[in-house]
């Protein structure tokens, strides 16, 4: 694949309003998360332009707020840029927002601008209060449990549908039971799992050995038994992506948009412009240093993949993509892995295997195949799966 290729499509811009969040998790990969810059509008107005003027944004964008608590910064804020980027020339492209957000300072006010501007939130929450307050704490060391469910009821109540974002750690292996269970009773439709990864300013995680692999299998065999879309219970995000890529990737090329470039692109709060994995946008190793390829205020979106830079993540980039094709029978689900969990866990990205692809794609794959045979055992007769 060409890095400029026309055909690539731009799907996700991940803006960095402020790095600063408000929270200590103990499990953040952002270095910076004691900063309290913010992005100007100038900087959003060019970022704004640059999107709408560029050959890789076709068909849908999805703007997301995160890196950061999207949430210190005022309503206001949003308001005029969310104007911002609606009133460019999108040239009929379908152009949505999304924020990431610990939901501890949701009220009314900030439900009424998400409703106006049909804003898709995502909420980080880890299950119920002795789980999520084990490493979601305040900068005091309190859990953040009750706030935010509060935004999360407030949510709720106002008509918003939150989906939900969980980070799987050590104490959540043996609780899968009253995991899945918490979110059904608190009425979340969608919940994405992410094992806890060694990525950026945390540098080791706490389910990153044979014996948690093992427990990872048992949490989501225990949410599989419970049962996902159906009785009340959520969707599980990891399920439905597999499930689609299933029926479809013997025809389609499958790429993870992590590893193509241009797919996602990242802007951090001063302009710099990073593409890949959102979190490469504030990591840094050597032999690259940083991964920012330009800034808005002097370069175009468009040609940072001809800066010598970009040229040498990307060579690496794929190659690790095609050493995944060639050594793994998981590639059809992964399509080539996480640049940033590969540089984070094995120091470079020309690697194939990972730990976070073990849990994220090899043990969730093996649990749904496996849960989904005594289904069809059940009907008798032949399967129809060749």
């Amino acid at each position: 694949m060409t890095a400029g290729h026309p055909s690539v499509q731009t799907q996700l811009a991940v803006v960095q309003a402020t790095p600063f969040c408000n929270i200590r998790c103990r499990y953040c990969y952002l270095p910076d998360r004691g900063s309290t810059e913010v992005i100007s509008m100038a900087t959003l107005e060019r970022i704004a332009d640059q999107l709408s003027k560029s050959r890789h944004v076709r068909d849908t964008l999805t703007v997301v707020w995160h890196a950061g608590e999207p949430l210190r910064l005022p309503i206001q804020f949003y308001r005029e840029a969310f104007d911002l980027f609606r009133n460019r020339d999108w040239g009929g492209v379908d152009l949505s927002f999304s924020m990431q957000t610990n939901a501890m300072m949701i009220n009314q006010q900030w439900c009424d601008l998400f409703s106006e501007y049909k804003v898709n939130v995502g909420v980080s929450l880890d299950g119920p209060a002795e789980l999520h307050d084990q490493n979601r704490v305040d900068r005091a060391g309190r859990g953040t449990f009750d706030r935010v469910m509060r935004g999360v009821r407030l949510l709720q109540d106002s008509g918003l549908n939150p989906s939900v974002i969980a980070v799987v750690t050590k104490g959540s292996l043996t609780h899968g039971r009253e995991f899945w269970q918490f979110f059904a009773d608190a009425g979340i439709s969608v919940v994405g799992l992410n094992p806890e990864e060694a990525e950026g300013a945390h540098e080791c995680s706490s389910i990153h050995d044979d014996d948690s692999e093992h427990g990872f299998r048992a949490f989501v065999d225990e949410i599989l038994t419970l049962g996902i879309g159906q009785r009340g219970y959520p969707r599980l995000r990891e399920y439905d992506n597999f499930r689609q890529l299933a029926s479809s990737f013997r025809t389609n090329e499958v790429r993870c948009h992590d590893n193509v470039p241009m797919a996602i692109l990242s802007f951090d709060h001063r302009g710099n412009i990073s593409t890949f994995s959102p979190e490469l946008l504030t990591a840094r190793h050597e032999p690259f240093g940083d991964f920012l390829f330009g800034n808005v205020h002097d370069d175009e979106i468009d040609t940072i993949v001809e800066s010598p830079k970009f040229t040498a993540v990307n060579k690496a980039v794929q190659s690790g993509v095609a050493k995944c094709q060639s050594e793994c029978g998981y590639f059809d689900f992964c399509g080539g892995g996480s640049p940033s969990n590969k540089i984070a866990e094995a120091g470079t990205f020309d690697v194939a295997e990972t730990r976070s692809c073990r849990l994220r794609i090899k043990v969730m794959v093996s649990a749904f195949v496996d849960s989904a045979r005594p289904r069809k055992e059940s009907r008798g007769g032949r399967s129809h799966d060749n």
